[in-house]
């Protein structure tokens, strides 16, 4: 439902002209959604983020703001484009892995629970953050280092024998 204002002035000569029409829909921010869900997206290796989207109280959800907890565990820091068609129709989007372990955003460590929340927007403002996840994805890094590789000694004129040693810890 939407209300329509107008006012006019009086004083001792008499009454003004008419304002313009504002028009306020009866609306407010949408409320808090639940905890977001996380995913390995299988394409690009990149944290695949999902939601419901909450109760938008009368106005259209037209954003929303994700973020991830930094390795303070104080400090959030905003990720994904809520902003993006796509991403608000869908309610979901992919971070790129390397956000997650990169020092300059959320320096977390190989296998750290990836912590998100979401927030809805709509015309009136922002809602409430949801509760961020408690379970779900961990960051994957990509190798740190290997030991140069070894010529193997039944290696000939005819074969190549090479070894090398695997990797078995997070370093």
């Amino acid at each position: 439902m939407s209300y329509r204002f107008k006012v006019r002035a009086k004083n001792y000569w008499g009454w003004g002209p008419v304002s313009t029409i504002l028009t306020i829909k009866a609306a407010t921010f949408p409320n808090k959604p639940n905890a977001p869900t996380t995913f390995i997206d299988s394409a690009t290796g990149g944290l695949r983020v999902e939601w419901v989207a909450p109760y938008a109280n009368s106005d259209t959800i037209t954003a929303y703001q994700l973020q991830a907890l930094k390795k303070d565990g104080a400090t959030w820091f905003n990720i994904c484009d809520g902003s993006n068609a796509t991403v608000v129709s869908l309610k979901k989007c992919i971070e790129p892995m390397a956000t997650f372990y990169d020092p300059l955003k959320l320096n977390l460590a190989f296998q750290d629970l990836i912590k998100v929340k979401v927030l809805a927007i709509n015309v009136n403002g922002p809602g409430s953050y949801s509760d961020s996840n408690t379970t779900g994805e961990t960051v994957r890094t990509v190798p740190r280092f290997m030991n140069a590789p070894l010529r193997g000694v039944l290696t000939s004129d005819s074969q190549l024998v090479v070894y090398w040693t695997t990797i078995t810890t997070a370093a």
